[in-house]
């Protein structure tokens, strides 16, 4: 190699990659475990159509029953997106790790099948 070339495929260099890849792996699998949590506060809080009662004697039961219906689909759009985040990060944290795997296995010569690595 002359001046100004990089040895990206050093042992030293692929190692510090990898561990970098794994790190940031870590995160993934923590915001899943946050979401987890959210998830599981989210389930647990519910309203009843009296929460959304208003004082009009006349209107007050049709609103009740409108509002709460719309309340109620935001809520089971909500919970599951939270449940879904906690699969993707996962798997986004896996995928991460197997990168980084691969990446120190990986030599000028070889080649990473990347597409692989992450499938949902």
């Amino acid at each position: 190699m002359g001046d100004g070339d990089f040895d990206y495929y050093a042992p030293n260099i692929l190692r510090a990659a990898g561990d970098a890849i794994r790190k940031e792996a870590h995160k993934w699998d923590d915001m899943s475990g946050d979401m987890g949590k959210v998830a599981s506060s989210a389930k647990d809080l519910w309203l009843t159509p009296a929460a959304f009662m208003v004082a009009d004697p006349w209107a007050g039961p049709a609103v009740s029953i409108d509002q709460f219906a719309a309340y109620e689909q935001v809520h089971k759009l909500l919970t599951s997106l939270f449940d879904g985040a906690v699969t993707e990060f996962g798997q986004i944290g896996d995928a991460l790790r197997k990168n980084a795997t691969e990446y120190e296995r990986s030599d000028e010569r070889s080649y990473i099948d990347i597409s692989k690595i992450y499938e949902a």
